[in-house]
């Protein structure tokens, strides 16, 4: 796992900072010569933002990343760069299955339909 990876998971995971995963990982799409680590790249990016969308109740964003993110994240192997991929692919399915069908959700409506933001996993 190169540092950047390191701080895109440090950042996402624990500090919950979608925004700047996004722009840490962009960067990184775009100065990839590796199609497959350029993939990956491009599949967090928008992962992230999905997740950007999910803090802000917006449920009709989320979906519309997840239809972008999902195909490059099923392109990828189960694992790449120490991050379990099959298992962000299960939990970006189910989050997005879950989702109430209403475009918008307040804060407080979260708990109600039990959502909850996604968490990398790492390989060890």
């Amino acid at each position: 796992m190169n540092e950047v990876t390191k701080r895109f998971l440090r950042l996402f995971n624990d500090e919950q900072d979608f925004y700047e995963c996004h722009e840490i990982f962009e960067e990184a799409w775009k100065r990839s010569q590796d199609p497959v680590e350029a993939q990956f790249y491009k599949a967090l990016v928008q992962v992230a933002t999905a997740q950007f969308k999910l803090k802000k109740g917006v449920l009709r964003g989320v979906r519309k990343l997840y239809e972008y993110a999902y195909p490059s994240l099923q392109s990828l192997p189960d694992k790449l760069q120490g991050v379990d991929l099959a298992k962000l692919r299960q939990d970006f399915q189910a989050l997005v299955d879950g989702l109430p069908s209403e475009h918008y959700i307040g804060e407080d409506d979260y708990e109600k339909y039990g959502l909850r933001l996604l968490k990398i996993h790492k390989i060890t």
